[in-house]
């Protein structure tokens, strides 16, 4: 376990990717996924429909029995034999290819109503079987039996005359897919479709009804087609069934309906809730065209999603990465598209997933490691640098390498009165506790009003205000920092006398000027400081606070940036060791 978490440590990159992977894997069996599958499925038909529409040679003809038909015929269903005997016998007139019928046919003979009835279907299932194979609907019954057929109707028909009309619908109920291995325990069962595909002399096979191919249906109705049969109308039924593929069933608004991809039927307005005879219509047309759509294998599915998965290695900014999984999605949607067009299906959201997941996680993986590391910087040096150069080392705003800026500062020395004679009669241990006593309340004093602590100096500081980030006020912050510094002193100096150790006393000398400040040292070893006339000028203000009998001093430039200030005492002009020219001091 040990040795698989170093591993985890020493390449997050590789277990990211390989968790990437896995879930791009795994897409392919969520449940959500899939049905977002189907329906992406279905707009890339409609989009195909649209852009690039297919006709089918001798398409599919679809006679309807609607209301008005009914009004027509007034009879049940069950003793249309007359009425399908004719139509049957009209058809036989024209030779059509093949005809299916997607209605219930009688189980029974009805001769005991009518003596002879039955010889008006028996008669045109004769007449059609001479010049069209004719294939009759079989459907089942709700405990899963099959619903049979009258026997003599079908022994008229003659061989390879029935065929199941049911359909294997997706997880949204919704008959995309054509197969024949219906049975209980997935064997072959001749269906409508498949029938009428073998009568025409192809192979039906297994796939995607392609929705794509072919305008929206119309149709016929029964009544129009035996009213041109009765009147001799031998042209217009011609025109309508000549060797073309005829279907025959329900259309009416509450009869056989079921849901399909996108509306099949030319006479109703988003009717996706369609007359099942047009599911059975569109897949047979799918067949005459250029064959139902072809699964891609799993195999290039999960080849592709394993594609998709090495966008994690790409390198980006976290905009780009996500802008790269969108225009990613979009690519592979046109692809599947243009696939699906050329015949096969390939299923677009769980790969594009997969890329999704890769430039997300690698963005959300970058932005964690850079907030692990910069949390781990800020713990490695908040010790040792400023808070505010810490915050521009995180921001990126502080470069690297050997160089400065020139910046106008405000400048900061401090320094313990007598402390190397002090420090002489004290164990170093003591030294050390005291200092870090005293340097943790100057510091908290400095930082807290945006100043940048530069170094220790033994028991002296240096500090400067509007560096690296600058400051509308610099003097006045340092000015005020001085005077918490005093105060801060005091308190300090309760404690000690409390433990029978003398107070601190301590000079502070302020002065602002324009100074170089960035990296200072060897490419090895350097820090961020501040080099100038005035770091050298603050530094001898400070050496002058004990002759001068002032805690704080500082020079007239500064007094000019602070303005009116109480209690300020004008020392006049003073000399300052290694300056030529005097300094107007002011102490407080």
């Amino acid at each position: 376990m040990n040795i698989f978490r170093s591993r985890i440590r020493k390449n997050p990159l590789v277990v990211g990717f390989l968790l990437v992977v896995s879930l791009g894997l795994l897409t392919h069996a969520v449940p959500f996924v899939r049905t977002a599958e189907l329906k992406a499925l279905d707009n890339q038909f409609e989009i195909l429909r649209q852009i690039v529409p297919k006709d089918v040679e001798r398409d599919v003809v679809v006679i309807g029995i609607d209301e008005e038909t009914t009004k027509v015929f007034r009879e049940p269903y069950t003793l249309w034999h007359v009425h399908f005997g004719r139509l049957f016998e009209a058809l036989a007139t024209v030779d059509p290819v093949v005809v299916g019928v997607d209605i219930n046919f009688p189980d029974r003979s009805y001769d005991f109503l009518l003596p002879g009835y039955d010889k008006y279907l028996l008669r045109g299932i004769l007449a059609l079987k001479s010049t069209a194979p004719l294939v009759l609907g079989v459907t089942v019954e709700a405990d899963g039996r099959e619903r049979p057929i009258y026997p003599p109707f079908l022994s008229v028909a003659g061989k390879n005359s029935a065929g199941f009309v049911q359909w294997r619908l997706d997880s949204d109920r919704v008959a995309r897919h054509f197969t024949e291995q219906l049975g209980e325990a997935g064997e072959e069962l001749p269906t409508l479709v498949g029938t009428m595909a073998r009568h025409m002399g192809l192979n039906p096979g297994e796939g995607i009804i392609n929705y794509a191919v072919g305008k929206r249906f119309d149709y016929i109705p029964l009544h129009q087609v035996l009213e041109w049969f009765e009147a001799a109308d031998s042209k217009s039924v011609r025109e309508a069934f000549a060797d073309r593929p005829v279907l025959l069933g329900t259309v009416m608004p509450f009869e056989d309906r079921h849901y399909q991809p996108l509306n099949l039927a030319a006479w109703e307005k988003n009717a996706k809730f369609a007359p099942g005879v047009l599911i059975h219509a569109q897949a047979l047309r799918s067949i005459m065209a250029d064959g139902l759509v072809k699964r891609t294998p799993l195999s290039v599915v999960l080849a592709m999603t394993l594609v998709a998965s090495l966008l994690w290695w790409g390198r980006a900014h976290w905009v780009a990465r996500v802008f790269f999984g969108l225009a990613w999605t979009a690519i592979l949607f046109a692809l599947s598209t243009w696939l699906l067009d050329s015949g096969w299906s390939l299923p677009v959201v769980g790969i594009a997933l997969a890329g999704i997941i890769a430039c997300v996680g690698r963005a959300l993986f970058e932005l964690a490691s850079e907030a692990l590391d910069r949390q781990r910087l800020r713990r490695a040096f908040s010790d040792y640098v400023s808070p505010h150069i810490m915050e521009e080392i995180l921001d990126g705003s502080l470069q690297a390498g050997l160089h400065g800026k020139r910046q106008r500062i405000c400048v900061m020395f401090s320094d313990i009165r007598g402390f190397t004679r002090r420090s002489e009669s004290m164990e170093p241990e003591d030294v050390i506790s005291m200092l870090e006593r005293y340097f943790e309340r100057m510091t908290d004093a400095i930082q807290s009003r945006s100043g940048t602590l530069d170094k220790f100096m033994g028991d002296g500081i240096m500090a400067f205000f509007g560096a690296p980030k600058e400051l509308d006020d610099p003097c006045q912050r340092a000015f005020e920092v001085a005077k918490d510094m005093i105060g801060r002193l005091d308190d300090l100096n309760q404690e000690l006398a409390s433990e029978g150790l003398p107070p601190l006393a301590i000079g502070i000398g302020l002065h602002i000027g324009e100074v170089v400040v960035g990296h200072v040292g060897s490419q090895a070893r350097h820090e961020y400081t501040a080099i100038g006339d005035a770091v050298n000028v603050a530094s001898r203000i400070e050496g002058l606070t004990k002759e001068l009998g002032c805690p704080i001093l500082f020079s007239e430039e500064t007094l000019h940036e602070l303005g009116d200030v109480q209690d300020v005492v004008d020392l006049g002009e003073q000399s300052v060791k290694g300056r030529q020219t005097a300094i107007r001091l002011f102490g407080w």
